[in-house]
Order: C-alpha cells, then structure tokens, then sequence
C-alpha cells in the first residue's frame, strides 16, 4: 500500500504570493500619501494662524463640553492603529484668530481632518459656498462663524441640513 501524501495546508503559488505583495504595496502607498497630505494640511493650517487641539490633549477625558454640548472623544480603529495613525496626529479641534483672513479656498486643508469635531472661525473672509463644503466633515458637532459677514443665514441653514447634529454660531 502506498502512504497517503501529506496535505499542505498554506501552499500557493508564486503569482499569488507576488499579487498579496502588490496589494499590500498599494494599501500603504495610500496610506503613506494621506499621512502626508495630512503633514502638509497641517503646516498650512498653522501657517495660517489655525491653533490645533490634537485627541492626545483629550485621551483622558470621557467627553467635554463646549458651548453646553458634549463632544465625544473620536476613537481611533483598530486598523488605524495598526497603520500608525496615534492619538498625536488625530485632530479634534481648530481654530482660526479673528486677525487671520481665512478663505473660502484654504478651507480645502480643513477639510483633510474628518475626525475633527470643532471648527472656530472668528472673524474671516468665509462664504456660503465655503461653510456648504464643510458638508462633509460629518464628525463636526459645533462650528463657530461669528463676524462673517459674508456668511448669511441661509448658508447657515443649509450645513445645518447637512449636519443636523452640529451646532453653528453666527
């Protein structure tokens, strides 16, 4: 009798082998370049005179609350966490100075940051077509647009139909 051959379990091909390295090349390709786009956001935010309030100022917190109403701390997934994003690059929070001209058009690095929950904006050249984009910050739950004169109120309307969680003071 001949013996009955042993199973290979994990046996694969070259081609599949040179297919899992490519994907995996490409998964941290895009990784990498949003982590970059985010170093430049960053940059050009400051530059900007934007203050940054990083989830690593608020790991300990449960919440807090801004204008009587509770800001979750935004959690990071596992997958993030594998990847290397960390509490030190998750933005919470930004705010623009009242003597800083924030555009319609630098709301673009804004916009890098969907984890962001607070958005200040004393004070600038903003429009409605600028505060509609914020449309897709869906993690946003108070944005402040005060001194805006070019913001009206039916801009205001429509990111507060967009984002009916988020409080907006004008």
């Amino acid at each position: 009798m001949t013996a009955k051959p042993r199973r290979r379990w994990l046996q694969f091909s070259l081609g599949t082998l040179l297919l899992f390295v490519a994907a995996l090349c490409v998964l941290l390709a895009v990784r990498s370049n949003r982590q970059n786009n985010r170093r430049v956001a960053i940059a050009k935010i400051e530059s900007l005179g934007g203050e940054i309030e990083y989830l690593s100022a608020w790991i300990d917190k449960k919440g807090m609350y801004v204008a009587g109403i509770k800001v979750d701390v935004p959690r990071l997934s596992l997958w993030a966490r594998i990847l290397g994003d960390n509490p030190a690059t998750c933005i919470v929070a930004i705010y623009f100075r009242p003597e800083w001209k924030l555009t319609d058009a630098d709301l673009v690095y804004v916009l890098s940051f969907s984890e962001m929950r607070i958005l200040v904006m004393g004070s600038n050249q903003i429009t409605d077509a600028g505060l509609l984009s914020l449309s897709s910050l869906s993690g946003l739950v108070y944005v402040v647009v005060r001194a805006n004169r070019d913001v009206t109120e039916a801009g205001v309307a429509g990111l507060q139909k967009a984002l009916p969680k988020c409080r907006i003071e004008r």
